[in-house]
This record gives structure tokens, C-alpha cells and sequence, in this order.
């Protein structure tokens, strides 16, 4: 079961096209071929025909594959014996999958990781692995991590093993079937330098394996739960302050400082994380950064990251608490909600310190610029104090001061501005994964104008030297279906329609991005050779 195998025709001088259509009765016609070749004997020419398909029983018992017509002739019938996979003994196989997920009923949104193993003993040409599919129940599946290449003795054989993992979020309760993998690659026989052709696609015997179907029940969040539905390994909520920030606790009025609070959870996606609700008692001013999601690969799966950051600003002295804050959620292993807290913090706010300086003397400096010490009193009008000596070239000499003064700092301001220009230029590169993530974050939540801007951003990511300038330009570039959602949010954004749907934009993107990997039906699987010189 779950095994391919080649049926092979070989005729001469027949005529007529046969149907192998009455094999799929019994069996899954993988692939088939045809052959011909033409040699000449003393004049004589023959024709030789042959055909080849590969076939997969896909359950166990006796079967027969019929007589299959060719023109005039037909060939004869032969019984196939299907065994179950499990009669198979582990000496008597020598590539084979292995699946299996870390947890069998899993709650709504929970992660579950998903395992594929290829264990082969042989040298495997051509290896692809198709895409993991969900039925049953709405689930996001995500790859995980690189291929894992390693050795493993098992039963006492030693095999090469490639493993894959995939992360699946189911986004309902009820059933979730996991539908098989299925493998193709070609088994390398190895032969002399001089007849093995290096440059033939289909040199080597093909395989074709399945995987079993896996079936999970997923379960809904407890009745008695409350609060956002967060189930999670472990989660942690911690701040941080700058190193300049309120020492022992004291802040300054008018004088900012960010506050850093970090929210981390492993077994969710950053953008399964929740905005923080946060609440200032009065005589603070906040002004909050926009958030920032990543995620990270960890042993036991995804480690979802959610920074915030927001500036304080006291507008008067006295003491001031910031309250606790807190996150309930459902740790998946003890299966108990539990509670992350941060506790409250009470600073105390000085008054910002002044200098007191007294306003300048306008007056005095006038009266002194007119009346130099030692002057004689006895001026007649202020024009004789244009006409006495040394007042003639003061006043020319100031304006020269000034002017060059005016020109050094144009040069001195010129000069600093000059790099922040250059560098103004260059716009920032944007992370593809944090892009992607600030997409579903905005879908999550169901806003249109920060899923425009995201969309926006992955598609600079995508296309850093051409961005799209709009959506329609990003929709013409990724093509249907997500071109037809892109025109959705677009109406929205302009009032031409109230109603869109997130989730389907989510889904014609990740189709996308399928089709642009060239992930569309199959993945090459990245397999070590079997002999190192």
C-alpha cells in the first residue's frame, strides 16, 4: 500500500493506441511513456514498442490488471498482491516516510508540529516532496525551519534521513485531517563510467511514496476561559527602560522617556499576540511606536515576539503609578490558564530645574554704546558723535564681523546637513518576514489602511528596485487571486464598499507566494549523497 511499481509492455509491429484507463480501477496511474525503436538486419527492418507506467496500489488485497488491447493484439492478465504497509518488515524496504505531529487533540489556534521523514538506504536522484494540505477544518500551515539531514540506526540499519517540519494552526474546532505526502524521486543504479549517462532525466528507477493521512480533533477554548485566547508553552511579559531613564525611579517634567514592554509567547506567531491595553494615570502624556512582530524558530516550534514602545512625558511634579499590567493565557502542557504580570511602578516626577537668568539690558547697552567711558560731556548734537575719531570705523567693522560670522555658520550648517541629506536618499530596506507579519496583524484586526500600508512595505520588500507604488501596481505583479483581493481592500479604502474579507486576502497571498517559490505541487527535498569522496 502506499508503493509504486512499473508495469512494462513491450510489443513488435503492433498497431493501435491502448487504454490503460481500466487500471484505475485498482490502482493510481502515476506517470506513463511510450518507446519505439526501429533496427535494420540484412535489409529487414523491425519495430519495437514499448510502454511504461508506474502504478500505485492505494489499498491492500488481491487485484488483476486486465488484458490490455493493442490494435489487433492484447496482452495477458496478471494478479497483483497488495500487502498493508505494516506487513512490510523494516529489513525488507529500503526508502520509506515517516510522519507524525507532537500533539493529537489540539485546542482552536493551537500549535501543532507536523513531521515528515524520509529514511532511504539508497542513493535518490530528482527527490520532491509535495506540498502539506488540510481538509476538514480552516488551519494556516507554515513551513518550519531548513531540511534536517542525519544518520539514524534503527532496527540495527543504519539509514539517511531527511526531515521537514511544517507548523499548523487550526482556526476551528472539529476534525483536521492531514492528507499524505506523497514522494517521487528515482532510485540511482549505478553503473560503468561508460554507460551511465550523466545528461538522462530519467536515469535510475523511479519511486513513488505516500505518507498516511494523520486525523487530529481539534477542541474549542474552555467555557470557563476568559480574556484573549492565547494557548502557549510558556509566556513571559517583561520592560525595560534606557540606561538614561528615571533613575531610582524619578522622571523629569517635560523630559521623555520610552518604555519598552515586550511581550513573548512560544507556540504563537507574533501576530497571534494581542495589542496591550494600556492605561496612564493622569499627569502622564504617551506617544506609542508602532509595534514590532517577529518570530523565531525554536526547538519546540515558533517563538512569537511583540515589542512595544511608547514615550512618556510628565506634564507635573508629584508621585505617579503606572498600574499592573497583565495577560491571561492557556498553557497548553498543564493544560491551566495562568496569568503573565507586570507590577505596578510608582516614580516620583521632579520639576524640570531652571536657570534664573535676568532678561538682557537692552537699555544699558544702548546708553553705553553711546557714551563711552572717559567721554567728554560736552557733545553739542548726536551728529558730533558720528564725527569723533574712532566712531567713523566702528560700526563699518560690526558689519564686517557680522557678514563673515553669517557666512562661516551658513558653511559650518551646510556641512552637517550635507550626510543627513546623502543619507535621507536611501530608503530603508524593509524585512520581508516583519512585513508579512505587520499584513496579518492588520488583517487580524481588521483594518484596511494598515493592511494597504503592509502590503505596500512586503511589496518594496519584494521588488526593492522597482516598489509598487500602489496597490494596483502590486496586484498586476502578483496576478490572480490576489489581484481580485487587492481590488477588494482598495474599494474600501475608498468607500466603495463597507465589507472585505482578511482572511481571503491571507489566502490568496500565501497562494502567491507558493506560486512565486515554484512551490505550486512539489518542493525538491535537499538530500546528502549517499558517498562522499
Amino acid at each position: 500500500v502506499n508503493e509504486s511499481f512499473r508495469l512494462t509492455f513491450e510489443a513488435d509491429d503492433v498497431t493501435g493506441t491502448p487504454d490503460f484507463s481500466v487500471l484505475e480501477d485498482n490502482f493510481e496511474i502515476l506517470d506513463q511513456s511510450q518507446n519505439q525503436t526501429i533496427s535494420i538486419t540484412n535489409g529487414r527492418t523491425a519495430r519495437k514498442h514499448v510502454w511504461d507506467v508506474a502504478l500505485m496500489a492505494t489499498r491492500e488485497g488481491v487485484f488483476e490488471i486486465p488484458a490490455i488491447s493493442f490494435g489487433a493484439d492484447s496482452s495477458q492478465p496478471i494478479t497483483i498482491v497488495v500487502k498493508p504497509g505494516s506487513a512490510i518488515k523494516p529489513d525488507e524496504k529500503t526508502i520509506y516516510l515517516e510522519v507524525e505531529t507532537d500533539v493529537e487533540q489540539p485546542y482552536v489556534q493551537q500549535q501543532v508540529i507536523f513531521t515528515v521523514r524520509l529514511f532511504r538506504s539508497v542513493e535518490v536522484a530528482s527527490a520532491t516532496l509535495s506540498e502539506l494540505e488540510v481538509e476538514g477544518v480552516d488551519a494556516i500551515v507554515e513551513s518550519f525551519g531548513e531540511d534536517q539531514n542525519y544518520q539514524m540506526v534503527r532496527n540495527g540499519r543504519r539509514w539517511l534521513v531527511v526531515e521537514r517540519k511544517y507548523l499548523v494552526f487550526p482556526q476551528k474546532s472539529g476534525y483536521m485531517t492531514i492528507r499524505p505526502l506523497q514522494f517521487r524521486g528515482r532510485i540511482v543504479t549505478r553503473r560503468s563510467s561508460l554507460g551511465f549517462d550523466i545528461f538522462n532525466q530519467r536515469a535510475g528507477k523511479p519511486v513513488v511514496l505516500r505518507s498516511e493521512s494523520v486525523t487530529l480533533g481539534v477542541r474549542e477554548p474552555p467555557a470557563a476561559f476568559s480574556g484573549p485566547w492565547l494557548p502557549a508553552k510558556r509566556l513571559e511579559l517583561t520592560e525595560t527602560w534606557p540606561q538614561n531613564g528615571p533613575q531610582n525611579g524619578t522622571f523629569t517634567t517635560g523630559e521623555p522617556i520610552t518604555r519598552k514592554i515586550t511581550l513573548r509567547a512560544l507556540g504563537l506567531t507574533a501576530a497571534q499576540l494581542p495589542e496591550l491595553d494600556l492605561v496612564l494615570p493622569k499627569g502622564l502624556r504617551d506617544y506609542p511606536e508602532q509595534a514590532r512582530l517577529e518570530d523565531s524558530a525554536q526547538t519546540e516550534g515558533v517563538l512569537g515576539t511583540r515589542e512595544q514602545s511608547l514615550a512618556l512625558i510628565p506634564t507635573q511634579p508629584g508621585m505617579v503609578t503606572l498600574p499592573e499590567i497583565q495577560v491571561t493565557w492557556w498553557n497548553v502542557d498543564s493544560q491551566q490558564p495562568e496569568i503573565a504580570t507586570l507590577p505596578a511602578r510608582t516614580i516620583e516626577v521632579i520639576a524640570a530645574a531652571t536657570a534664573d537668568l535676568p532678561p538682557p539690558a537692552i537699555t544699558e547697552v544702548l546708553e553705553t554704546s553711546s557714551l563711552p567711558v572717559g567721554a567728554d560731556n560736552s557733545f553739542g548734537s548726536p551728529w558730533k558723535l558720528q564725527s569723533t575719531p574712532g566712531w567713523s570705523w566702528l560700526s563699518p567693522g560690526l558689519a564686517l564681523v557680522w557678514m563673515i560670522t553669517l557666512v562661516l555658520w551658513w558653511f559650518d550648517r551646510r556641512r552637517s546637513h550635507t550626510p543627513a541629506a546623502t543619507s535621507e536618499k536611501v530608503p530603508p530596506k524593509t524585512d520581508p518576514k516583519r512585513a508579512l507579519g505587520a499584513i496579518r496583524s492588520a488583517c487580524d484586526i481588521n483594518e484596511a489602511p494598515a493592511a494597504k500600508d503592509a502590503l505596500l512595505k512586503w511589496g518594496a520588500a519584494h521588488w526593492p528596485d522597482a516598489p509598487p507604488a500602489n496597490l494596483e501596481q502590486l496586484g498586476v505583479r502578483c496576478g490572480e487571486p490576489l489581484k481580485l483581493r487587492l481590488q477588494d481592500l482598495e474599494q474600501v479604502l475608498y468607500g466603495r464598499n463597507k465589507d472585505w474579507d482578511p482572511a481571503r486576502l491571507l489566502k490568496a497571498l500565501r497562494s502567491y507566494k507558493s506560486r512565486a517559490a515554484g512551490k505550486k505541487d512539489s518542493k525538491s527535498l535537499s538530500l546528502e549523497p549517499m558517498y562522499r569522496p
